[in-house]
C-alpha cells in the first residue's frame, strides 16, 4: 500500500494540497510542459477547430482528443467555460535554433 500522507494522514498523498512533496511534483510538470494557458477562452465550435492545442483541466490536449468526444459532450464544456487556448511557452535563447 502507499505511505500515508504525513499532513493530512490521507492514504493518497495526491489529493492533499498541503503536502510539499506534490507541490514540488506540480512545479515539477509546470516546468517540463511545452504549453500553458492562456487568458483566451474557447466560446464557439468554430473557435475550437481552428486551434492546434486546448488546455482542458489541468493539462494542455491536442484538438483531436477533444473533437472525439460527442459533440453534445464539446458543447457543454464550451458552455461551462472550460476550454482555454493552451499557447507554446517560448524557449530560452540558448536553446533557440
Amino acid at each position: 500500500m502507499n505511505k500515508p500522507c504525513t499532513t493530512c494522514k490521507t492514504i493518497d498523498p495526491i489529493y492533499c494540497d498541503k503536502c510539499e512533496k506534490i507541490q514540488k511534483y506540480w512545479a515539477y510538470l509546470r516546468n517540463k510542459r511545452k504549453y500553458r494557458r492562456s487568458d483566451t477562452l474557447i466560446t464557439t465550435a468554430e473557435q475550437l477547430m481552428q486551434e492546434k492545442w486546448i488546455w482542458f483541466g489541468y493539462k494542455p490536449y491536442h484538438f483531436s482528443f477533444i473533437i472525439s468526444m460527442p459533440f453534445r459532450t464539446v458543447m457543454r464544456l464550451i458552455d461551462s467555460k472550460s476550454l482555454y487556448v493552451a499557447e507554446l511557452k517560448e524557449k530560452p535563447i540558448d536553446q533557440q535554433q
